[in-house]
């Protein structure tokens, strides 16, 4: 704790200078940063009190009874009340009153949380300034672009229907500490689909379900998860001629990709934000193709879930981008009816635009790929030069680049090692 309030400027000092990044802490309404979450453990006393948030006080203060939202994860009309305040001392809780701006501390009586997230005060919303809005549209966005990646994933079962559900569990709350764990349940198999950053992660998961919770559950083998990138664009209006839909509404569709995808060497760097998808709706100049705001809602949330699986391995799209235009849309006496229609024939013509794309041989397949730094003294370098080179390259399908001196002692070989041919690594 002592290290966080050293590295980690008070917001009264840093917010002068990173006025872009963080609120002034006299301003009015209350903003929280959760840094760490600690689901309670099996104990009655702690089972009560709930998941223990580690949090600083950007602005305004917090007290028990403080009705919070999550400004990260946001659901409209949803808040928690905070149960308690306290002050840290080793591993030790001391209740307070309050916490004030500057303050690192603990909230207790939070569900919906994730370290990392953003919170402020119900009662303060309305008062909260243009800028300090700003500032927490920022942090969403900045959180967004950083996060990392789930390209693995594994299943997870037990042996009965009870350890099933104390599975379920002990999954939910390592989530709450671990924001790169994430999991579902297959609704036809009943396994446990388990997202993580790599084989050893998901190897020290089973251990802390083995160890911790004292369930017997068995893992099975590590799966890698593709993604499929459309390379060119395609457009169509409903009334071209040469395809076979019989479309009774006209519009027209576009997909293609949103932005050259980075070169091998840079696609860590990148992040997550170079692979999201987009999905436009654009109203025409005239009533007639004007468009509902609630129906672009729909419709924009229809072609989303579509980018969700692609044509060839039905995984995610990645870098995708959908334009609809220039819809012609009359509503007649029955609305829903005439609405549902046209949600038919956009998707028919999605999945016609990619079966294009498919047919014209458009859609790579991407797969994630792993960084392999290896060090040595320069008495190796022709070993890391000959066998080593050779075996990545025809074993492990990787890109090498030349060995090169690190100083005047070591020499550094980096390679790009296709996740599916990497085993037991550790970051």
């Amino acid at each position: 704790m002592n290290s966080i309030a050293l590295y980690l400027s008070n917001p009264m000092e840093a917010a002068r200078n990173r006025h872009h990044y963080l609120p002034d802490p006299l301003a009015e309404g209350t903003v929280i940063e959760a840094f760490k979450v600690i689901p309670p453990s099996t104990d009655p006393e702690e089972e009560e009190r709930g998941n223990v948030v580690y949090c600083r006080i950007l602005s305004g203060n917090v007290a028990a009874g403080t009705k919070l939202r999550n400004r990260t994860r946001e659901r409209e009309g949803e808040y928690e009340t905070a149960t308690g305040v306290y002050r840290v001392k080793a591993s030790e809780l001391h209740p307070r009153k309050v916490l004030l701006a500057g303050d690192i501390g603990v909230v207790t009586g939070l569900q919906n949380i994730r370290s990392g997230d953003i919170l402020t005060a119900l009662d303060g919303e309305g008062r909260m300034s243009e800028a300090c809005e700003a500032i927490i549209a920022l942090r969403k966005e900045d959180a967004r672009a950083s996060e990392l990646p789930r390209v693995c994933f594994t299943t997870f079962t037990s042996d009965t229907r009870d350890n099933d559900e104390r599975l379920r569990i002990a999954l939910q709350r390592m989530m709450l500490e671990d924001p790169s764990l994430d999991f579902k349940v297959d609704a036809n198999t009943g396994q446990f689909l388990v997202w993580g950053m790599g084989d050893f992660h998901l190897d020290l998961l089973r251990d802390r379900i083995e160890t911790e919770y004292q369930i017997p559950a068995k893992m099975g083998d590590l799966r890698i998860t593709y993604r499929e990138y459309l390379s060119e664009a395609f457009a169509l209006t409903s009334s071209s001629p040469g395809h076979d839909l019989d479309l009774a509404m006209r519009f027209m569709m576009s997909v293609g990709p949103t932005r050259d995808l980075p070169v091998l060497e840079e696609g860590e760097e990148a992040g997550e934000s170079a692979y999201v998808n987009e999905v436009d709706i654009v109203d025409g100049v005239d009533a007639e193709t004007t468009l509902p705001e609630e129906l672009k809602a729909e419709l924009r949330d229809l072609l989303c879930d579509a980018l969700t699986m692609g044509p060839l391995k039905k995984s995610r799209m990645a870098a995708t981008h959908v334009t609809l235009s220039d819809v012609v849309w009359k509503a007649g006496h029955d609305s829903s009816g005439d609405t549902a229609v046209l949600k038919d024939e956009v998707i028919r013509m999605y999945h016609y635009l990619m079966r294009m794309a498919k047919k014209k041989g458009s859609i790579k397949i991407l797969e994630p790929i792993v960084q392999v730094t290896i060090s040595g003294p320069e008495s190796i370098r022709g070993t890391l030069s000959g066998a080593v080179r050779s075996e990545l390259i025809r074993n492990r399908r990787a890109h090498v680049d030349p060995v090169e001196s690190h100083d005047d002692f070591t020499c550094e070989l980096v390679a790009y090692v296709p996740q599916s041919k990497m085993k037991g690594y550790a970051a």
